[in-house]
């Protein structure tokens, strides 16, 4: 048997407005800003939010996975992880487009220092979209 791992889940259901559930509940529950994983560019993808002592950044691909780079339109992946001091590593079922904002969404966050190592990995330079 493994260890048990603690994890949260957060829901937002779909409302009468765009709703951004990383930036509208994630940063504010946790109280950490995050890198969101959107496969994208920086017009496809909501804007960055660096606003205040909680933000949300993008990283909008392509990723490398063990010297493999997974183009942005063959990857349907959709995850974060804090900037900074906390080992847990979120999956979604919803991105970080305009379109995504209009439906319900579901964010499952797992305690795991491997695995929050691992996806940070996967962010560079040249796939961020980060604030100052």
């Amino acid at each position: 048997l493994t260890p048990a791992v603690t994890v949260k889940i957060f829901a937002s259901a779909p409302v009468g407005y765009s709703s951004d559930i990383y930036s509208n509940y994630i940063v504010k529950i946790l109280q950490k800003s995050m890198q969101v994983y959107t496969p994208g560019t920086t017009a496809t993808v909501l804007r960055k939010s660096c606003v205040g002592p909680l933000k949300v950044e993008n990283v909008l691909g392509p990723i490398t996975v063990k010297d493999t780079e997974i183009p942005v339109g063959q990857d349907s992946a959709r995850w974060s992880v804090p900037k900074s001091d906390s080992d847990f590593i979120c999956l979604s079922n919803t991105g970080r487009t305009a379109k995504d904002a209009k439906y319900g969404a579901t964010v499952a966050c797992v305690l795991s220092k491997e695995a929050a190592a691992l996806f940070r990995k996967m962010i560079t330079k040249e796939n961020s979209d980060a604030c100052p």
